[in-house]
């Protein structure tokens, strides 16, 4: 992630309203694959196979598996409806790689197995409260779960291109092929669940789940202005720190959107690529240089943060 709305909005920005429905969908990336199974109520047999392999393709250099699912789609009797899907998920990345390391400076992490859990939920937090300021400054009206309205056709098209592209990679555990398709539809019922308007049913999910908890996280608060010593998205220009390399910055959220809009236009350049032919792993791997969806290389440890709340 960032959050869903976040990524929509670049996405309309990006692509226009009238964009394709899987261009939308394609802007949240790889993230359904996070909710598969997720739903207490509608139980899943692969309901720790998908989520893990989502989280796989965060941390991974992507290049590689990306450039098999461009050349597997550019060659399938669904490559038009797989090409906006693409066009989304190539977004989806530009944006991760940009606002991740400003996201995990000010939410934290932490490489002990016993705190993992409480600095995931403390960046699940932060990404919903920016979610919340700049659906506000797109004036998206669209309810979370509108975000990711999919055909069926379009759904089970891109479920089995993630599948056979898997099974020739090998980078995970066999995939269903419902993977993409069910997790759209598990993601879209919990962003229907969560939503809470005025904040009665936030306020409740937080008594029954506890504040330290994935469904509190994710359920938007009905106020930012609630914590207002908070500059969610350095509108104030502040130093921040890549977490990696301690690197300075001064950039705001709507400047690191505009840089992934920037990125994103050669990345489209090699979806057009692939499209004509072209093998474009080389070219991939030369626009990734190296990075995951985190911003950072494989492995690499974060150690500079500076926390806007006690996580522990």
């Amino acid at each position: 992630m960032p959050a869903l709305l976040t990524h929509y909005c670049l996405a309309l920005e990006v692509f226009g309203e009238d964009a394709d429905e899987a261009a939308f969908v394609g802007s949240q990336g790889p993230d359904p694959f996070f909710f598969y199974g997720r739903l207490p109520w509608k139980k899943r047999e692969d309901s720790k196979t998908v989520p893990s392999f989502g989280t796989l393709l965060h941390r991974i250099d992507p290049a590689d598996f990306y450039a098999k699912l461009l050349m597997r789609a550019s060659k399938s009797e669904d490559c038009a409806i797989l090409k906006p899907y693409l066009e989304g998920l190539f977004l989806h990345y530009c944006l991760d790689r940009r606002a991740h390391p400003f996201i995990f400076y000010k939410s934290g992490q932490s490489t002990d197995p016993s705190k993992s859990h409480l600095y995931s939920i403390s960046h699940m937090y932060y990404e919903t409260f920016v979610d919340v300021l700049v659906a506000r400054r797109y004036d998206l009206k669209k309810n979370p779960d509108e975000c990711l309205e999919l055909s069926e056709d379009k759904a089970l098209a891109i479920s089995r291109l993630f599948m056979e592209t898997e099974e020739e990679a090998k980078i995970a555990g066999d995939l269903p092929l419902d993977a993409f398709s069910g997790g759209v539809k598990d993601y879209k019922t919990l962003e229907r669940f969560l939503l809470s308007r005025h904040g009665v049913k936030k306020a409740l999910i937080t008594k029954v789940f506890g504040p330290a908890s994935e469904p509190s996280a994710l359920s938007y608060p009905s106020s930012v202005e609630k914590i207002p010593h908070i500059d969610f998205l350095n509108e104030s220009h502040g130093l921040w720190r890549d977490p990696v390399s301690g690197e300075e910055h001064h950039t705001d959220f709507y400047e690191l959107m505009k840089e992934a809009e920037l990125d994103y236009a050669s990345f489209k350049e090699a979806i057009d690529k692939a499209y004509e032919g072209e093998d474009v792993t080389s070219l991939l791997k030369g626009l990734t240089k190296g990075l995951n969806h985190d911003g950072t290389s494989e492995g690499a440890l974060k150690t500079h943060f500076d926390l806007v709340w006690k996580v522990e």
